[in-house]
């Protein structure tokens, strides 16, 4: 019973139930969803994933010699064209020769 708990397991519990409604809060908000929804984007096995994508097509339609996904965030709320968007940062590694004069 939480009446017979000391202050501190007390205080503890509440920031327990504290960070579980948060946590549900998020996954019920619209954030949360669209977050559900980008996910097979990123995840690194996904046949929509980025990774995917790029080791398809490692040269990037004949732009690049070679690329490679070496990074992909977990996504987030960003603030792009002046309104909030769902957005996730991926860092490629690419390569490209060039003609030296």
């Amino acid at each position: 019973q939480a009446s017979a708990l000391d202050p501190e397991a007390r205080a503890e519990r509440l920031s327990l139930l504290a960070v579980r409604e948060a946590g549900q809060s998020l996954e019920h908000s619209v954030a949360g969803r669209v977050g559900r929804l980008i996910e097979p984007f990123i995840e690194p096995l996904g046949a929509m994933s980025v990774e995917a994508a790029i080791d398809a097509d490692n040269t990037l339609g004949g732009a690049v010699d070679y690329a490679k996904l070496v990074e992909a965030s977990v996504a987030g709320v960003r603030r792009i064209g002046g309104r909030e968007r769902m957005a996730a940062d991926f860092r490629v590694r690419f390569a490209k020769q060039t003609l030296g004069g």
